[in-house]
């Protein structure tokens, strides 16, 4: 979860919103600016009363657009507020349509993680989605809902452990002066 804005995120974001031309803008567009400006005129005079941010807020009233200059100025002072940050991230993430269930989200991921756990110990993630993904497989639709049951990474594991008795695995050792083949168990 994004918990953090750079200065140029909050500079883009500030950008966006408050600066649509007025001869351009409709009405909900007109609220949505007022809006934000109100937004941000908060956040300055509860947490940064007499810095240059609040002075230049303060100066630009009615539909004046901000330079550049004069965002950055802004954005600088509301990075520094930690509940201006939190609240645009809230919103960044409505508009994504995301959800803030990123808890069980995290948690599935665990419960996923230790049923896999023999195979990423193996190093063999790359075998066992190349394996899933076969169409003869009667465990495909795990890997597409990604929700994967101990009996399919068992069977898994049974297929390469057959495999690895079968292969001979050979290695080239200077200190005993040659060739040495070892079977993999």
């Amino acid at each position: 979860m994004k918990t953090t804005m750079t200065v140029k995120e909050v500079f883009s974001n500030l950008k966006e919103k408050l600066n649509t031309h007025s001869f351009y803008r409709s009405h909900t567009e007109e609220y949505m600016v007022d809006e934000e400006r109100g937004n941000v005129s908060y956040f300055l005079n509860k947490y940064a009363v007499g810095t240059l941010a609040q002075k230049l807020n303060e100066s630009q009233k009615g539909f004046q657009n901000f330079t550049d200059k004069q965002i950055w100025v802004l954005a600088f002072e509301l990075v520094k507020i930690e509940e201006y940050i939190q609240q645009q991230i809230k919103e960044e993430m409505e508009l994504n349509g995301t959800t803030l269930d990123l808890e069980k989200e995290k948690q599935k991921e665990m419960e996923a993680n230790k049923i896999l756990k023999p195979i990423l110990d193996l190093k063999k993630k790359g075998a066992f989605e190349k394996w899933i993904k076969t169409s003869k497989n009667p465990y495909t639709k795990q890997f597409y809902s990604k929700k994967y049951t101990q009996e399919c990474v068992d069977a898994f594991l049974a297929e390469i452990g057959h495999k690895q008795e079968k292969t001979l695995h050979f290695c080239f050792d200077m200190t005993k002066g040659g060739f040495c083949g070892t079977v993999m168990a």
